[in-house]
């Protein structure tokens, strides 16, 4: 049985720690990415949209700075 890592089990702590700060204030704009990130498994199936929500909150310029290297 092969096993399927998702976004979020990817996610870098330190960004994981990003969303739970600004979930507080932006409480859906962090549950868009979240939610995506649950049932995402790879950088390039990230929709746009969520990806300037994502910028919004870590202001990283790629989308694979924010995962670990198991990509």
């Amino acid at each position: 049985m092969i096993n399927i890592m998702t976004l979020l089990e990817k996610l870098k702590p330190e960004y994981n720690e990003v969303f739970e700060k600004n979930n507080i204030e932006y409480p859906a704009l962090v549950d868009r990415v979240i939610t995506c990130f649950e049932t995402t498994e790879y950088v390039s199936d990230i929709p746009f949209g969520i990806w300037i929500d994502i910028q919004f909150f870590t202001n990283v310029y790629s989308p694979f700075e924010l995962f670990t290297d198991k990509i």
